[in-house]
C-alpha cells in the first residue's frame, strides 16, 4: 500500500473533509469558496493537451471560483506526477489512465483520505474511485465493423482485424464488439485476426506477410491507432487495401486526411474531459454521482478530417503521409 500517513500530512484540507463528510458523498464546499482540481494527463494524451484544457476550463467556468491544476506526466512517470498534484494540495483528482497500474494503491489512499478521485480512459472499479468517465469500446468496435462493411461495398469481401491481444481490456472490448457486428455482415468474411501487440513495427511486418498469403483482402480492420503509423501504411501500401481504425492521435488524422486510411472511430476527449471535472466539483459540493459515465465514440471520414481535427485540437502535419495508391 501507498503511504496514506504522505496524503494526510500533505494535504491540510484532509481534517477538514473527514469532519464533513455526508453519507454516500464529500463534504460540502460554498459556492464561494475557490476549489482546487488536480487534472493529471498520462503521456499517452500530451498530443491532446490544448482540447484537454479546453474542456477543463469550461467545465470550471461552469462552476465558478475553481482551479484546475494540470500537469502532463512523461511517458512512465505517471506516479510521480500524481504524487506533485499531491504535495499542491488540490481537492480532488481528475486522473487519465493508460493501463498502468502503478497508481491503483495511490488512488486507494487517496479516496481513503477522504480526497475524491474521478478517473477517465481506463477503469480502475476496486481502487474505490468515485467515478470513471471513458469510451464505450465495445460501441466503438460495433461503429468499426459498420464502417468496414460500408467500405467493403455489397459483394463478397475477405477483411483483416488487427488488434492487441496483450490483455489491454479496451482492445478487447472492441474487437469483441467489431465481432459481434460482423456476424449480422453475411458478405464479409474474416481472414484473419492479427495480434499487433500494440507494436507498430511488427504490425507492419505481419500485416505485409499476411497480405501477401491471403489472396483479395479487400480492408483492414484496426481496434488501435498503430495502423496509421507510416512504417505500418509503407508496409501495406502495394496490397491496394482499404483502412478503418479506432484513433484519435495525430497519425491518424494526417492518414485519414491524406486518404490512405479511409474511416476512424474516435473518442470525443473534450466530452470525457469536461465531464470527468463536472464530477470532481459536484463531490466537492457534497453531491452524490453517477459511477460511470459512458460517451459514445464519434465516426470521423475522410471530408471531416479537418471539421473534427480542429475540434480537438489535432492539425494535420505540413507533410502528411501521400495518398494510397
Amino acid at each position: 500500500m501507498w503511504m496514506i500517513g504522505k496524503i494526510t500530512g500533505m494535504l491540510g484540507l484532509v481534517a477538514m473533509v473527514l469532519a464533513v463528510v455526508v453519507p454516500g458523498g464529500c463534504g460540502d464546499r460554498s459556492k464561494s469558496q475557490e476549489l482546487k482540481v488536480g487534472l493529471l494527463i498520462p503521456a499517452d494524451y500530451a498530443h491532446q493537451e490544448q482540447i484537454i484544457r479546453r474542456a477543463a476550463k469550461d467545465a470550471a467556468d461552469e462552476y465558478g471560483r475553481t482551479q484546475i491544476d494540470m500537469l502532463v506526466a512523461k511517458d512512465g512517470q505517471e506516479a510521480a506526477a500524481f504524487d506533485t498534484l499531491i504535495e499542491r494540495n488540490v481537492m480532488a483528482l481528475c486522473v487519465g489512465l493508460v493501463g498502468q497500474t502503478d497508481l491503483d494503491d495511490r488512488i486507494y489512499d487517496s479516496v481513503l483520505g477522504g480526497l475524491p478521485v474521478v478517473l477517465w480512459n481506463d477503469d480502475r472499479p476496486d481502487s474505490q474511485r468515485d467515478a470513471f468517465v471513458g469510451g464505450d469500446q465495445q460501441q466503438a468496435g460495433r461503429q468499426l465493423a459498420q464502417m468496414l462493411a460500408e467500405i467493403s461495398g455489397q459483394g463478397r469481401a475477405k477483411v483483416l482485424i488487427l488488434t492487441d491481444k496483450s490483455g489491454d481490456a479496451a482492445n478487447d472490448a472492441a474487437l469483441l464488439g467489431c465481432r459481434s457486428e460482423l456476424q449480422k455482415h453475411s458478405n464479409i468474411t474474416v481472414g484473419a485476426i492479427l495480434d499487433c501487440k500494440g507494436d507498430a513495427q511488427l504490425a507492419a511486418r505481419i500485416l505485409a506477410e499476411t497480405l501477401g498469403q491471403e489472396d483479395k483482402i479487400a480492408a483492414i480492420a484496426a481496434t488501435g491507432p498503430w495502423i496509421c503509423q507510416p512504417v505500418v501504411l509503407d508496409a501495406v501500401k502495394p496490397f491496394n487495401v482499404k483502412i478503418v481504425a479506432i484513433g484519435n492521435d495525430q497519425a491518424c488524422f494526417d492518414a485519414l486526411k491524406a486518404g490512405r486510411c479511409q474511416a476512424l472511430v474516435v473518442h470525443d476527449i473534450y466530452s470525457w474531459i469536461n465531464e470527468a471535472v463536472r464530477m470532481c466539483l459536484l463531490r466537492l459540493r457534497g453531491q452524490i454521482v453517477r459511477q460511470g459515465a459512458s460517451i459514445v465514440p464519434v465516426v470521423v471520414r475522410q471530408d471531416q478530417a479537418d471539421q473534427f481535427g480542429k475540434r480537438w485540437g489535432i492539425q494535420p502535419t505540413t507533410t502528411p503521409p501521400g495518398p494510397q495508391r
